[in-house]
């Protein structure tokens, strides 16, 4: 581990040896252990947020300091996103321009003339550019969309489930109670 991101306090480091040393020795085997392990959890817990509360000035520094970098990177990519934005419009429209051009040429031509005119590329390469064709969409009737395009909202459900417990009636969904032990105060 890098030096200068380890425990500068003993303390911290002998507390987290003693904890872990002791849960790594634990069997819970009746009330008392399982009592003994609650404490455990308890301690490490805080001994976690100790660690959380140390490190934190730290990222605190480093997350401002990175936010600042994104923030200048963010703004000269700005700058350089827009001149490529003016640049697309036009290089498309002149591309179009040469398609229409080009497909009322093929209308006038006769059938030798039809083949250069197929053959011969719309737009220049560029290295780096390419065109390509691309498909998307647009919702017209939701009503008619077919039952695998639609997802679940699950987190609508959740909330049905969290508020309704057993008595929830979804057709599709299970609903199930899970027991997890948790730490309080």
């Amino acid at each position: 581990m890098n030096a200068l991101y380890q425990l500068d306090t003993n303390e911290l480091e002998e507390e987290r040896q003693s904890l872990v040393k002791a849960a790594t020795e634990i069997d819970v085997v009746d009330e008392a252990s399982f009592v003994r392990c609650g404490q455990l959890v308890a301690g490490l817990k805080e001994l976690a947020a100790k660690i959380k509360n140390y490190f934190a000035p730290m990222k605190a520094s480093a997350y401002k300091t990175w936010k600042e970098i994104c923030s200048v990177e963010s703004n000269e990519l700005d700058k350089v996103d827009a001149a490529i934005t003016l640049l697309w419009p036009r290089m498309q429209a002149w591309k179009s321009e040469q398609e229409r051009k080009r497909q009322e040429a093929l209308k006038a031509a006769d059938e030798t003339t039809r083949v250069v005119i197929e053959a011969a590329p719309v737009a220049p390469k560029i290295e780096g550019i390419t065109a390509r064709s691309d498909w998307s969409f647009e919702i017209v009737d939701e009503k008619a969309i077919p039952r695998e395009f639609l997802c679940p909202d699950e987190a609508k459900i959740r909330k049905h489930v969290k508020r309704y417990q057993s008595e929830s009636n979804i057709p599709g969904v299970r609903v199930f109670r899970v027991e997890r032990l948790v730490k309080v105060g």
